[in-house]
């Protein structure tokens, strides 16, 4: 996933829970903005993927992190 809006805060990483690897991608202008998670209604499709559409607005007063069940890399 590419940082489209060059945010501070833009990582992704991967954390395996009972036998299935998660999702999550952390985006936002602040460290010190409090954290949003974003936990859609899945499964089968990674939201995260449309993150950059609707979620510019929301990192300027939250760090949002996106976990998804499905594997998008």
């Amino acid at each position: 996933m590419k940082n489209k809006y060059n945010r501070s805060i833009f990582f992704e990483e991967y954390v395996h829970i009972n036998g299935i690897d998660h999702y999550l991608l952390h985006s936002g202008t602040k460290y010190s903005n409090p954290l949003m998670l974003f936990l859609h209604g899945g499964p089968g499709f990674a939201e995260s993927t449309l993150s950059y559409i609707f979620q510019k607005q929301w990192e300027e007063i939250y760090t949002v992190v996106h976990w998804d069940q499905a594997d998008i890399i």
